[in-house]
């Protein structure tokens, strides 16, 4: 069984490799996840994020994919207890 850990997208290839996979679903619910984070995380709070059973690869890598296009800034941890813990921070001015 996969750490969630490994769902992060760290570089381009990480990048390549879950846009091939997830290709028709990421036009579809990009926009969706943005909102979702933009409404559901307080700046500088770590918040526990809900997530499907088994859609865990994809929240992960679109949140990522969502970083590293500039629209989103995160801190993510794994804790213990097997939970996704997302920290919500200021998306630089030139990232924007």
């Amino acid at each position: 069984m996969a750490r969630f850990e490994d769902f992060l997208i760290r570089n381009d290839r990480d990048e390549q490799r879950f846009r091939k996979n997830y290709a028709e679903h990421i036009g579809m619910y990009i926009r969706n996840y943005e909102a979702w984070y933009d409404r559901s995380f307080k700046p500088y709070v770590w918040t526990v994020v809900h997530v499907h059973q088994g859609s865990e690869e994809f929240a992960i890598g679109l949140l990522c994919l969502l970083m590293r296009k500039g629209r989103i800034q995160f801190s993510i941890r794994f804790p213990a207890d097997g939970s996704i813990e997302i920290q919500r921070e200021e998306v630089a001015p030139h990232e924007a």
